[in-house]
């Protein structure tokens, strides 16, 4: 049995980007194409032997505790499948943080 993945996630570019308008909850509706493009980041899975989510990323700037996409969505993930083990996700930045590229939202999709 495997205890480790690792995953790539890709950057993307916007292509198109239109507001349709504002929704009750205050957001608003988009219509958007996007591109992924050839630069990634690599996310790295480990399980733990303990209930942790632990990260560590390659980059400056890029926060490691709770307010990280890819440690929110791999939380969110044991507790919707109730999944005992822990995970350690390692992130190997290529993306360049707050360049608009969608690192962040990658991560936590490949996550």
């Amino acid at each position: 049995m495997a205890h480790r993945l690792t995953v790539d996630a890709p950057a993307k570019v916007n292509l198109s980007l239109e507001l349709l308008g504002l929704r009750p909850d205050g957001y608003h509706e988009l219509r958007t194409v996007m591109q992924a493009v050839d630069l990634r980041d690599r996310v790295q899975l480990s399980k733990r032997t303990d209930r942790k989510v632990t990260l560590t990323c390659s980059a400056d700037g890029v926060p490691e505790g709770k307010e990280n996409l890819a440690a929110q969505a791999a939380r969110l993930f044991k507790a919707r499948m109730d999944i005992e083990a822990g995970v350690h996700i390692q992130l190997r930045k290529n993306i360049p943080p707050g360049a608009g590229l969608g690192g962040g939202s990658s991560d936590c999709a490949a996550t």
